[in-house]
């Protein structure tokens, strides 16, 4: 959705303004609709019965008795350089009738970050733009390393359908955290997210993230000016796991407890 004028544009600030100060950003939902401890599968396999579709691209995903934190199994994901392995999913009951918003919380073990300047995604929300029909997707990774090592936090939002679509929007938004918060490494981390018409929301640990908190604007874009509104769209699918795009080192991480709802 490109704003056109200033007015528009205030009256966009002004309007989801009111609403995060009515409702701001908070915990995952309380209730939520998918839970996964990872104990029920096969080890050595994918996740394969469960909620969870696979996507893997250079990579792979296991079940894995080496390291969890709680119980005793994860998800073990292998990347061997640029591309991705994702766990999603999408539709029935986690998203019914298409939800504005979409919360949850996973514990991560990161093995290491890229020491590269690469972006690179461990969450993804995607679904339909009310306003146009196209895909919109919300992404919380990181990007730039940070000075004290590690990979700098970071919020994307991108717009795919221009890629193939000369009539369809093209983006690829960017809002960074600070140059001291990096994703943590070497130990269980605890990422909380929400993604709603309120916002955006990161936390680790308990500890909420400030640049990656995007209302409305972020802080720059390609294919479009700073102006350019991140509009959420209609959720229908939630991805977890590491995908880079740009040619980097290999990567493992585990993921466990994760608990997604709206």
């Amino acid at each position: 959705m490109r704003i056109s004028s200033a007015g528009c544009l205030a009256t966009a600030l002004a309007a989801w303004s009111l609403a995060a100060c009515a409702s701001h950003p908070a915990a995952p939902d309380p209730s939520p609709r998918l839970i996964d401890d990872f104990e029920t599968y096969a080890v050595g396999r994918p996740p394969e019965g469960g909620p969870w579709r696979l996507y893997a691209v250079n990579g792979r995903a296991v079940i894995d008795d080496t390291r969890a934190a709680s119980g005793r199994q994860s998800v073990r994901i292998d990347l061997a350089g640029k591309g991705g392995v994702f766990l999603f999913a999408e539709g029935g009951p986690l998203f019914p009738a298409a939800r504005d918003a979409m919360s949850g919380r996973m514990k991560v073990w990161l093995q290491a970050g890229p020491a590269e300047d690469v972006h690179w995604t461990l969450i993804e929300g995607r679904g339909l733009r009310r306003s146009d029909g196209h895909t919109g997707l919300v992404r919380f990774g990181g990007q730039h390393p940070a000075p004290g090592g590690g990979s700098r936090l970071m919020s994307n939002y991108e717009t795919p359908d221009g890629y193939a679509d000369p009539a369809a929007p093209l983006s690829d938004c960017w809002a960074h955290a600070g140059e001291s918060e990096a994703m943590p490494e070497g130990r269980w981390v605890d990422v909380a997210w929400r993604i709603g018409p309120q916002g955006l929301m990161l936390s680790l640990d308990g500890r909420a993230i400030s640049g990656p908190d995007v209302v409305v604007l972020g802080q720059g874009c390609l294919h479009q000016p700073g102006t350019y509104v991140w509009e959420i769209p209609a959720m229908e699918r939630v991805s977890i796991g590491w995908e880079t795009y740009q040619p980097g080192a290999p990567r493992t991480l585990w993921i466990d407890d994760v608990r997604i709802g709206d």
